[in-house]
């Protein structure tokens, strides 16, 4: 391929993503396919985007929408005022790294996401969600699968990442964060359900 095939290609590729998506229209999505088969099932990538859409002040301009949707729908609750809010990649209090942490002054969500099943127990037969709940008591947790299967932790929720595709279907963000959070569902219904 000629390094002229390449730029008209990504030419094409960026005009495809800057088209406004209809809901629940679902193509192969090009972008994580080009990614490659690493990206669309490595758990760090799904957590960073996760802790974008989480946090109120992201580049997303979405506020705090997706927060919200996703505590209404998983615990049923508003999250009250989100004053003070911080959302974590990869918080470690020692021995203990969550994913995604979202802190307020008033409450805390912990999200353990595991993409390809990866396992809840250690080597002692304790789970790491079940460390979570010792570390951080009190807290929203999530435990977020393609499959939605239970935790060790029954304090934490099982979540499909359907839930997670079937609010970003409700989404209307324009623009280039509009298609690339269609590309984002459309990648969940393409490589996680199925």
């Amino acid at each position: 391929m000629s390094a002229g095939d390449l730029k008209s290609g990504l030419a094409r590729l960026v005009q495809d993503l800057a088209r406004e998506p209809g809901p629940g229209t679902w193509t192969r999505a090009p972008l994580f396919e080009l990614l490659g088969a690493r990206c669309r099932r490595d758990e760090e990538t799904h957590s960073n985007i996760l802790a974008w859409l989480l946090d109120p002040n992201g580049s997303h301009g979405l506020g705090a929408w997706f927060l919200t949707e996703l505590l209404s729908r998983v615990f049923v609750r508003d999250p009250g005022p989100l004053d003070h809010i911080c959302v974590c990649r990869e918080v470690e209090e020692e021995p203990e790294k969550a994913d995604v942490m979202v802190t307020t002054d008033s409450w805390r969500l912990v999200i353990e996401n595991k993409i390809d099943g990866g396992e809840d127990m250690d080597e002692a037969g304790r789970g790491q969600t079940e460390r979570y709940v010792e570390r951080w008591p009190g807290s929203y947790c999530i435990y977020l699968t393609p499959h939605g299967g239970p935790a060790a932790s029954k304090e934490f929720r099982p979540v499909h990442y359907r839930l997670v595709r079937e609010i970003l279907d409700n989404i209307d963000a324009p623009g280039a964060v509009g298609a690339f959070l269609h590309e984002f569902a459309n990648h969940i219904a393409w490589d996680l359900e199925k």
